[in-house]
């Protein structure tokens, strides 16, 4: 590992595919108010998750090249195969944010999500695009 304090972040999005961002690409990553939920499954699990009220990412523009998980699987079964610039730009979805600090501690932490019973868009999600950077944010009302 370099400098820098963890190895990549993957944003995951609803339809389960996502994109691995090394940390060279992350200008910030924050989430502010941050849960865990412990509860035992019906097949008798027990199962931790975290999400968090607050969610922003600005990354580099030079992420928009990265190739999205399913076109380095080389999945072109339909149209969810869409690179990850054509993705961030026509949707509204990411659900969760994988954190690899190292090999030994990760974070899959849930984002702020709403949306209503028609669609699978994330209506809290908000992508602003610049010059040199993007941000994606998702806020809890």
């Amino acid at each position: 590992m370099s400098d820098l304090e963890f190895e990549y972040i993957d944003l995951v999005f609803e339809n389960c595919n996502g994109v691995k961002i090394p940390a060279a690409y992350v200008e910030c990553l924050s989430l502010i108010n941050l849960r865990k939920h412990k509860f035992i499954n019906f097949a008798g699990q027990f199962i931790e998750i975290e999400d968090c009220k607050d969610f922003s990412v600005q990354l580099k523009n030079e992420a928009l090249l990265l190739k999205t998980n399913w076109e380095n699987e080389g999945m072109t079964c339909d149209k969810s195969n869409e690179s990850f610039e054509d993705h961030v730009k026509k949707h509204k979805d990411i659900t969760h944010v994988f954190i690899k600090v190292d090999k030994d501690k990760e974070f899959y932490i849930g984002i702020p999500w709403e949306s209503d019973e028609y669609n699978s868009l994330n209506q809290l999600q908000e992508n602003k695009f610049e010059k040199d950077s993007f941000t994606i944010r998702c806020v809890q009302k």
